[in-house]
């Protein structure tokens, strides 16, 4: 199963996220049309055609690690791991920006799916669903094959979620987006990961 979020058909992830307020109902609730062409141009009035702020990047942050760490293959839309951002056709399609390379970005990305490839139960294993709240829009699933299991969190809201430690018994600390995460505390618009393999 594939797991994308953009594509040359969209706009590309990193616009979505900066123009996330933009919208807020659908034009047609019997479709999802949050990218619908008339809305994501560049040349539609109001429309962000720039990077996503500090809280979008965090999501953006967020989001990869969910690609990472989710059931599927990631598929990560060319130019999105180096920080590219644009509207509809045809920005989306435009070439890879080498020259404007966003380090930080390109970094995260790689370290995340090195965290994929260190861990075999994010390529292979089982799914479960443990927490889905949306009023404190926190969600947490396991990853698990053989012996060793992964707790995936992710804190999409605006405050920081108090943590119970006893939820990662036996487990450590393998990987967060915001380095102030711990067992205790998962800062808001971020995410970490628990787990009991030892680290690669």
């Amino acid at each position: 199963m594939q797991n994308l979020v953009d594509s040359h058909d969209t706009q590309r992830v990193a616009s979505a996220i900066a123009n996330r307020n933009t919208f807020t109902e659908y034009k047609n609730v019997d479709w999802f049309d949050y990218d619908d062409g008339e809305r994501v141009n560049a040349r539609t009035p109001g429309y962000n055609n720039g990077p996503p702020d500090d809280d979008g990047r965090r999501i953006w942050k967020m989001l990869a690690l969910f690609q990472a760490t989710y059931i599927g293959a990631p598929m990560i839309y060319y130019g999105t791991e180096v920080g590219m951002w644009g509207a509809d056709d045809p920005e989306d399609r435009m070439p890879t920006w080498w020259h404007r390379l966003d380090q930080d970005i390109f970094t995260y990305y790689q370290s995340v799916f090195k965290l994929r490839y260190a861990h075999a139960p994010l390529r292979r294993g089982s799914f479960k669903l443990l927490i889905a709240k949306d009023d404190t829009q926190l969600l947490a699933f396991e990853r698990r094959l053989d012996d060793e299991q992964i707790i995936v969190l992710f804190n999409r809201g605006n405050e920081n979620a108090t943590m119970n430690p006893n939820f990662f018994k036996d487990l450590k600390l393998l990987y967060a987006t915001d380095k102030s995460a711990n067992d205790q505390n998962l800062p808001r618009l971020s995410g970490m990961v628990y787990g009991t393999a030892s680290d690669q």
